[in-house]
């Protein structure tokens, strides 16, 4: 919860070097923040946390590369490099 705002001082940095990155993102992406409480559950956190799921659609062709799909990229690598992130469990 801490790093938080730095996270998304990370991705406002990155907006500024493309701007139209995320023009659209109701049409072709979204993003959702939302809170989550620790628990004893198998699948729980063990801690407090901010959950930022990203949404996007690839073509059915694995060689047409998605819109701004270094953008993403970079904004996955970020979140899983520098504030030690977690991809979703199915991944």
């Amino acid at each position: 919860l801490t790093q938080v705002k730095s996270f998304i001082n990370d991705i406002k940095s990155l907006v500024k070097i493309e701007p139209k990155s995320l023009c659209g993102i109701e049409l072709h992406y979204g993003i959702l923040m939302r809170y989550v409480t620790s628990s004893p559950a198998y699948l729980g956190h063990e801690y407090e946390a901010l959950e930022f799921d990203i949404t996007y659609y690839r073509a059915k062709d694995p060689l047409t590369p998605r819109l701004y799909e270094d953008f993403i990229e970079e904004i996955e690598q970020i979140a899983l490099f520098k504030y030690n992130a977690l991809p979703h469990w199915g991944k």
